[in-house]
């Protein structure tokens, strides 16, 4: 009996999912609540059952995410686990590859700690724990850049001089997981997507017959449209300004622009729900930044749909896609020149929910659930 664990780590947050034969046995997402450990554990009933875990930190999730699965069953021993899948969030050629982790790629890894200084330090530490929990077991590095592999030169170019710095893209196991069911949802594959996946991260993709061929994100997750806590594409010069005005670091400064800048950095706030609350209720500061952020997300949509001729298809993903009708409609109402115009009471009525939501005469809008668990595990399963 084949089991796969897919192991997920954010900066405040594990997820991690027991697979076998492609079948999801159970998910976890173990996060710090109001200063404790909690974990909601999903099982195959689709019912989330969560609970304050007796752990300090997080790096003491995995270790107890596995006495977890001993204890109900789902295995007998670490040693049943015959494959750990780990998502790879990291610039460069080398981590565009699914691959097995080994002593070189880790040695890769630590060089660049400082270029995703709010990924990489936790993915070595999973890793080290990993090692030591399961030290016989293959670990398989799943790129979350891999799928923007097929990009179209002329989208991954940055006219730095350099062959190695480019865009990259990321959330590539989200546009993966949608790509894989364009045809199914359609019909037909579209040639000319467009999927915005907004959640705590946001990005925006184009898929040319189903492969990625541009991004918002380029070289690192910190760039693209503003974010929660992440700046997006502020300019080189008002960085510079910025690290000067405030003495920072490089390192310092990376570190702002992943944690302190987007949202958090403008309003004071991450939560997009909050941002929407506080401009209805006439935050002008909040107002400006939805306006840009809205603005943004528009004008990545119109470059990639100049880029491929036009756009034949919109998919909305992730979780604030798929539980907020009120975001969605803020973001796609800039659209209709574009030929992109949703049903309003289609919209208001899908919560936690797939559907299409366009109006009659648009092109159609799908919302979809992404599935990048899904996408590691399968993928693991065919890295050897």
């Amino acid at each position: 009996m084949a089991i796969t664990l897919v192991v997920n780590p954010g900066s405040t947050s594990r997820k991690y999912a027991f697979y076998r034969d492609g079948s999801c046995l159970a998910s976890l997402h173990i996060e710090i609540v109001d200063g404790a450990i909690q974990s909601c554990i999903t099982e195959k009933n689709g019912v989330a059952i969560c609970e304050q875990w007796p752990i300090e930190t997080l790096e003491s999730a995995l270790p107890q995410a596995l006495a977890w699965a001993m204890t109900s069953g789902l295995i007998a021993n670490a040693s049943s686990i015959t494959k750990i899948a780990v998502r790879i969030v990291a610039p460069g050629a080398l981590f565009t590859e699914h691959r097995v982790v080994d002593q070189v790629y880790i040695n890769a890894l630590a060089e660049i700690v400082y270029l995703v200084p709010a990924h990489i330090p936790i993915v070595l530490k999973e890793l080290e724990v990993i090692r030591k929990l399961c030290p016989d077991t293959p670990c398989i590095a799943v790129s979350d850049s891999a799928f923007f592999t097929t990009m179209w030169p002329q989208a991954a170019f940055v006219s730095l001089g350099s062959e190695t710095i480019r865009n990259y893209g990321y959330h590539g196991l989200s546009f993966a997981s949608v790509s894989a069911r364009l045809n199914e949802v359609f019909g037909v594959l579209p040639k000319r997507t467009i999927v915005l996946h907004v959640g705590g991260g946001v990005s925006i993709a184009a898929l040319y017959e189903g492969k990625g061929v541009a991004t918002s994100m380029g070289y690192t997750p910190a760039s693209g449209v503003m974010m929660g806590t992440r700046g997006g594409d502020v300019s080189a010069d008002a960085m510079i300004a910025y690290m000067h005005e405030h003495d920072l670091t490089p390192v310092d400064a990376l570190l702002h622009l992943y944690q302190q800048s987007g949202f958090k950095g403008s309003v004071g706030e991450s939560d997009l729900r909050i941002i929407i609350d506080r401009a209805a209720s006439h935050d002008e500061r909040a107002h400006i930044a939805l306006v840009a952020f809205v603005q943004q997300i528009a004008t990545k949509v119109a470059a990639q749909a100049f880029l491929m001729g036009g756009v034949d298809v919109i998919v909305l993903t992730a979780t604030a896609m798929v539980r907020n009708p009120e975001l969605r409609a803020k973001l796609l109402e800039p659209l209709s020149i574009l030929g992109i115009r949703l049903d309003s009471e289609k919209n208001d009525v899908l919560i936690g929910k797939e559907g299409r939501i366009e109006a009659v005469g648009s092109i159609p809008i799908m919302v979809l659930k992404t599935d990048e668990m899904g996408e590691m595990a399968r993928i693991a399963y065919d890295v050897h």
